[in-house]
């Protein structure tokens, strides 16, 4: 991971854009996996239980999710879980997108942000030519993960409290290894 350059991380981005667009255009419903990520929110429910460590599988289709939108840095929308929430996907959070019948579109390595400065370090150490374009562009890359981060934070103390508490008991998990066909 520690190989990884800004531009591998834009590249990242466009391919999952370009993948989710299509497939919106294509299919009604289909499902993306997320892994967890600094800059995900998922309104008051978060990622409950085993979804911190392993991610959740998102359904967007007709009913499930409403004011969707997306930009070059993720997908905004309101989805459909006990109630609705306001949820943000960061691209790279995304590590599968796939149709109803299963069939995966994509299947990517997970990038995070923190391993890309030290990308950036590590190549600035190298590279002494390019050290001002590298300065500005991580000047820019601070500035902008301020403002997301100012932006998620907010979402999130309005999400935290005694009713995020609430939803997480309400989860039931279901267990389908011992089911047997009829």
């Amino acid at each position: 991971m520690s190989d990884i350059i800004p531009e591998d991380l834009e590249y990242n981005r466009r391919i999952k854009r370009a993948l989710f667009e299509s497939l919106f255009e294509v299919c009604e419903t289909f499902y993306v996996q997320v892994m967890p990520h600094s800059e995900l929110v998922i309104g008051m429910r978060g990622l409950v239980g085993k979804e911190k460590e392993e991610g959740i599988v998102m359904v967007f289709g007709p009913y499930s999710a409403r004011r969707l939108s997306w930009d070059e840095w993720g997908v905004s929308c309101d989805m459909h879980f006990n109630g609705w929430e306001i949820v943000h996907i960061p691209w790279e959070s995304i590590t599968r997108i796939f149709d109803k019948e299963g069939q995966f579109f994509i299947q990517a390595v997970f990038m995070e942000k923190p391993t890309l400065q030290d990308a950036t370090n590590q190549s600035q150490e190298k590279s002494g030519d390019s050290k001002s374009k590298t300065v500005k562009k991580k000047q820019t890359n601070k500035a902008i993960d301020t403002e997301n981060k100012q932006e998620a934070s907010t979402l999130m103390k309005e999400a935290t409290g005694s009713k995020a508490n609430e939803i997480t008991e309400k989860v039931i998990e279901v267990d389908f290894t011992n089911r047997r066909k009829k």
